[in-house]
Parts: C-alpha cells; structure tokens; sequence
C-alpha cells in the first residue's frame, strides 16, 4: 500500500512542475493555465489525501502526531483499527486525483531532456546543456586552482584541456580507491585521451602520519616521472590505515613502490 501511494502521489505531483519554456499559445498546458477552477481545488484534496497517506502506514504509535493527540494506548485501541480503511481512502482518492489531473493536462509540465548526441556506434557523446545568457562570468579564484603546467608530474591530460579535475586524495582514502581503479580509467580513456579533460593530483592527507608520509613519497616519485606508477600501485589494494605500508622505512627502501602487506601490516612472501 505505502509503495501503491507513493507512486500515485508522485504522477500528481509531477502534473504541477513547471518547465522554464513552452509558454507559447501552442505549448501544452496544465489544467491550471487553462482557467479550469476546479484545479486549485484538485491541487488542495491532493494536499490532504498526502496527509492520509502519511496517517495509514507504519506502526499507530511511530506517527508523533497521532501519538500526540490520542496517546499511545489510544493510538493502539483507537487508531490502530482505523489505519487500514484510511489506507483504503488515501489510495482511492489519490487515484481519482491522478486519474482527474492526467485526464484534463494536455502533458505534464516538466522540462525538456537534456541535449544528448551520439556518435556513431551507438556511443554516447559529451552532454551538451544549454546554460542562461545571463549567467555570470567563471569565479577566476576558482580558475586559478587550475595549475595548468605542462611539467606537473602529479597531472595527467592536455594543459590547454577545456576541463581541468583538480583531485584531492589521500593514498590511505578507500573511496580515493575506488575511485582511482573503477572511475578514473574510464575518464582517461574517454576525456583526458581526447583532450577534453586534464586530471591535476592534490595531496590531502587526513589520515595521520602514513598518510602525509604517502604523499611526500608520491611527490619524490613525480621528480622521478614515476608519481602515477606510485599512485596505481598505492591502490592496487585495500590497505589498513596506519599499519605500516607507508611508513618511512618502508617508502624508503622501495621509493615509488609501496610494499604489499597483509591485513595485519606483516609483509608478504
């Protein structure tokens, strides 16, 4: 019943959304924009058979406002009873409310789908959205993150790329992980080999002391043009924090290569 309701409630009120065109004569219109008075008064019963929605389900006393008017035993003599012919109604009457809205509307009022083209080979192109002319310039303190040297060693992609990703990570991050291994090979292959997007790395280290000591060792690695070698390799695997992987001596006797260890920081063999 709280699904059936749900969706009900939801084709309501998506007869009320409002797309920021199509307001010429030819345009579709909802029963509102047509001058029909019984719309407004759609819109209110619509508003209360919500409210019953809300009454009927779950248990009588985890509803505060029915635990507030009638107590909690009353709420489980008196109201309990009552909840399924309120479910009954709210349903009944947010069918009749959708069935009345989508039955006088010429289209729902929502907005037109974004702009997507295609290539050929039924791959999908970048997105192209329409953006207002009245939109304001680019903030230039945020322009001005952008490095944009065509010698960073922690970069990846064109220096002259419309797109600039400035990424903070820390290598002990594990949704840093996952991103690094499940999303980002698909953005270089996609954008940054195209030219459309550059990658700039920020160390952000806020998990203690392995984690600026990873980062230190990945900056020595991009001196070496080795940093996304020590970055691949950094999150090639789950690695418990602070046990050990990153330590200096560790970093230090196999620089741009963090040893692999156990769940239990203790080497491999």
């Amino acid at each position: 019943m709280l699904a059936a309701t749900a969706v009900l409630a939801d084709l309501v009120l998506a007869t009320f959304l409002r797309p920021p065109h199509g307001t010429g004569p030819d345009s579709p219109r909802a029963p509102e924009d047509t001058g029909d008075p019984s719309a407004k008064t759609v819109g209110r019963l619509g508003s209360a058979r919500g409210l019953l929605s809300l009454l009927a389900v779950g248990c009588p006393v985890c509803n505060k406002l029915v635990l507030v008017l009638l107590g909690t035993s009353g709420a489980l003599t008196y109201w309990a009873p009552l909840q399924p012919l309120v479910a009954v109604v709210s349903f009944v009457l947010l069918a009749e409310a959708a069935l009345r809205r989508l039955s006088t509307a010429d289209a729902c009022r929502a907005g037109p789908p974004l702009n997507l083209d295609t290539t050929g080979g039924g791959t999908a192109a970048p997105a192209t959205v329409s953006t207002s002319e009245a939109q304001g310039p680019a903030n230039p303190e945020l322009l001005a993150l952008a490095r944009r040297d065509a010698a960073d060693p922690l970069a990846v992609g064109s220096a002259d790329a419309p797109v600039v990703l400035i990424e903070y990570s820390d290598f002990q991050c594990p949704f840093c992980g996952r991103f690094a291994s499940e999303s980002k090979p698909d953005l270089v292959r996609d954008y940054v080999d195209k030219g459309i997007l550059r990658i700039e790395w920020r160390n952000f280290p806020v998990f203690g002391a392995e984690s600026d000591h990873a980062g230190r060792a990945g900056w020595a690695a991009g001196q070496q043009n080795r940093f996304w070698q020590f970055h691949d390799e950094a999150y090639a695997e789950p690695r418990r924090r602070n046990a050990g992987d990153f330590s200096e001596d560790n970093l230090t006797a196999r620089p741009g290569r963090p040893a692999s260890r156990t769940s239990h920081g203790s080497r491999r063999t």
